[in-house]
């Protein structure tokens, strides 16, 4: 519990300035970027306990996760023609991976499965750094919504929850755990929405938009359960000293960000930043 906490403050000292400060000069476009890249190396290392990769794929999934990332990155910011091609693009990959919850184990070869999983971190961690450049209050409401999601779901799970979510992904999740994270969770992200008056909408929309990025935490979180699932692994690594590796730390929150910049590109939502 101490090493948990002394990494948990660690982090924050190090993630806090980088997260306020991290309009200027593209610093957190640049520390998501590695982020992105941090988490394919750890997926591939797991992934060569299961089959060989030769030097060359050692090379390339890492590189196919930044060149991901970094069109992601330009499109869903305009800077590059292409940004509803990235969006959907985005979109098909939150489908695939939910789609990914009910495929058996060992279906999908592991080569095309690490490859999948690449671009998968490469287009969620850029919808991260996409969000924070539209401003900070928008990405403090993302990820305030997907914590609280995640903190009741797991409290009020633990406490009352009798039914199983999902018991063969993640056992420990239970369906009323997921109720009471889905409602107090996108109450008090829509809560926050609204007293700064982030949208310009009805704030019936604000609360039905807040739910669906509720919805995406906790199918994120699933979605990496499964990953972890697949490998036979209880961490990504041991990169953060009682709280595993960076996917560890992060899954619901890139599921959350690419869903949401897929329902505001979508949409055409506008942010009153």
């Amino acid at each position: 519990m101490r090493q948990r906490t002394i990494t948990a403050l660690v982090m924050a000292a190090v993630c806090l300035p980088i997260l306020v400060f991290g309009d200027h000069y593209y610093i957190f476009a640049v520390f998501c970027g590695l982020l992105s890249i941090g988490a394919t190396i750890e997926i591939m290392m797991v992934a060569r306990q299961k089959t060989h990769l030769s030097a060359i794929l050692m090379v390339a999934y890492p590189l196919v996760t930044a060149m991901i990332y970094v069109l992601s990155y330009l499109s869903f910011g305009r800077v590059i023609e292409g940004t509803m091609i990235a969006v959907y693009f985005g979109l098909a990959v939150l489908l695939l991976m939910t789609i990914n919850l009910w495929l058996p184990k060992g279906l999908i070869k592991p080569k095309v499965y690490l490859l999948m999983t690449s671009l998968y971190v490469g287009v969620t961690f850029a919808a991260l750094a996409s969000i924070r450049e539209i401003g900070l209050i928008p990405i403090i409401y993302m990820l305030l919504t997907a914590m609280f999601t995640d903190t009741f779901a797991y409290f009020i799970g633990v406490k009352y929850g009798k039914h199983r979510l999902a018991e063969k992904i993640s056992p420990k999740k239970t369906i009323e755990g997921a109720i009471a994270g889905l409602v107090i969770g996108s109450a008090l992200g829509s809560v926050f929405a609204i007293f700064f008056k982030l949208f310009s909408m009805h704030w019936a929309l604000v609360v039905l938009l807040t739910l669906s990025l509720s919805v995406f935490s906790q199918i994120g979180d699933l979605v990496e359960s499964k990953i972890k699932r697949d490998y036979d692994i209880k961490d990504f690594s041991n990169l953060l000293p009682g709280h595993g590796g960076i996917l560890d730390r992060v899954d619901s929150w890139v599921f959350t960000s690419l869903g949401l910049v897929v329902i505001v590109e979508i949409f055409d939502i506008v942010f009153l930043v």
